[in-house]
């Protein structure tokens, strides 16, 4: 990356991510601490509730989406243990994450049999059939319609809250017995991953369940809970989907010989939305992830460098004749989606 360093940048290193992600870590075991002992508030101890899933969701958008890119200084220590928040404080696999993100999702985005993100069993390699992949929403073109996506539009985003809860139970499914995550094959873990998935785990259940309900009682523990797992699965599962899962973006297929008959860069440019770029506040709270395109076609690069870096691949697209799919505001991108979920719901 020259235009980096002919600026004195390190293209992975940002001393502004390690403040971050120390102060979110501290900040979200503060609010969890102080919405226990605030319990006998309803409303003031459910708000802090709130504000510890802004957290876990800001830390996963950060710290460790950041640490799976290697995008965060060049220590491997580093990265280890910024992966292992996602274990200890979060509750979900950070080496079940490196397999369906950087290893499926990145390198096979919106590949239809591929990418473990949106991978359904039951996909067909013939390009003219109708496959018979079956899940809760319709979002692939040849995917066979059933009459529950008719409202896919309103229950799909009641159900993006439970995001987190699906990632716990994958965790648990794809280690102990799939030995994949989609098509993609998970590696037998060493020491250090398999030792942080179960204790992670069981760190988890112990300050974020057990320890509260202790203190203020199983029902109230749980309602804290549900407020702030809720909370970082919409936020998660919003900000991750309106970057793939619309109208402007392509499901790339795989022809006979398992190839792609597209360029690489080509292909994470059209299956990808940016949006909102002139707003900081956008950039902050999606974990810069409104510069998806920047994201997916240099992942390995730290996000505070993204709004620099865009002018450029948008010059190199027009001239190129890409289109770089761009929408104003965070709202035009989730209304996008929805409406994108809304028309996959139609009978064809």
């Amino acid at each position: 990356m020259n235009f980096l360093k002919k600026r004195g940048y390190k293209p992975n290193y940002s001393p502004e991510m390690l403040i971050r992600s120390f102060v979110l870590i501290s900040l979200m075991l503060f609010f969890h601490y102080l919405s226990v002992n605030m319990i006998g508030n309803t409303i003031v101890s459910s708000f802090l509730a709130l504000l510890v899933g802004v957290c876990a969701a800001l830390i996963s958008f950060m710290s460790v989406h950041e640490a799976s890119h290697c995008a965060v200084t060049s220590k491997p220590l580093v990265w280890r243990l910024l992966g292992a928040t996602h274990d200890y404080i979060n509750g979900a696999s950070f080496y079940s994450w490196l397999h369906q993100h950087f290893l499926g999702h990145h390198p096979f985005t919106n590949v239809t049999a591929n990418d473990p993100e949106h991978y359904n069993s039951g996909y067909s390699l013939d390009p003219d059939t109708i496959t018979n992949e079956k899940d809760i929403r319709r979002i692939k073109p040849r995917q066979k319609w059933f009459n529950w996506y008719q409202n896919q539009h309103i229950y799909v985003p009641l159900l993006y809250g439970f995001l987190g809860i699906k990632f716990r139970i994958n965790d648990l499914v794809m280690m102990n017995t799939l030995s994949k995550n989609g098509e993609i094959r998970v590696n037998p873990p060493g020491t250090w991953h398999k030792f942080n998935f179960y204790a992670g785990k069981l760190f988890w259940l112990f300050y974020r369940i057990i320890l509260p309900s202790y203190y203020i009682g199983v029902v109230n523990s749980l309602w804290l809970f549900l407020i702030s797992d809720l909370i970082t699965g919409w936020l998660l599962a919003f900000v991750f989907q309106v970057n793939h899962v619309i109208p402007q973006a392509i499901w790339p297929e795989i022809n006979k010989e398992g190839n792609i008959e597209m360029d690489w860069a080509v292909v994470q440019i059209q299956t990808t939305m940016d949006y909102a770029h002139d707003s900081y506040l956008t950039f902050f709270l999606t974990g810069a992830l409104n510069y998806q395109i920047i994201h997916h076609l240099i992942p390995y690069v730290s996000q505070v460098h993204y709004p620099e870096i865009a002018p450029i691949i948008k010059n190199i697209c027009k001239k190129h004749g890409v289109q770089y799919n761009y929408l104003p505001t965070f709202w035009d991108a989730l209304k996008n989606h929805l409406k994108y979920l809304k028309d996959m719901g139609q009978k064809v």
